[in-house]
């Protein structure tokens, strides 16, 4: 059991690294995004999607927003 958690030491080191986490994020929602949209992963993108713009929207309900530079 020791040399097993001495091997996965570098491992759980780097999985706790931020900018590690953030790759991984950003690989996974890659990976959704390119499933076919009537999968498993296209579906859970899809709700994934649906979340995001929900959030985006009660947000701005919420809060002003304007833009750095003139129209």
């Amino acid at each position: 059991m020791a040399l097993i958690r001495s091997l996965l030491a570098p491992l759980r080191w780097i999985s706790r690294f931020p900018l590690f986490q953030f790759a991984a994020i950003v690989a996974i929602i890659f990976w959704l995004q390119a499933a076919g949209s009537n999968s498993a992963g296209g579906e859970i993108f899809s709700a994934l999607d649906w979340l995001v713009d929900l959030s985006v929207r009660e947000a701005s309900a919420i809060f002003e927003v304007k833009s750095f530079t003139p129209s």
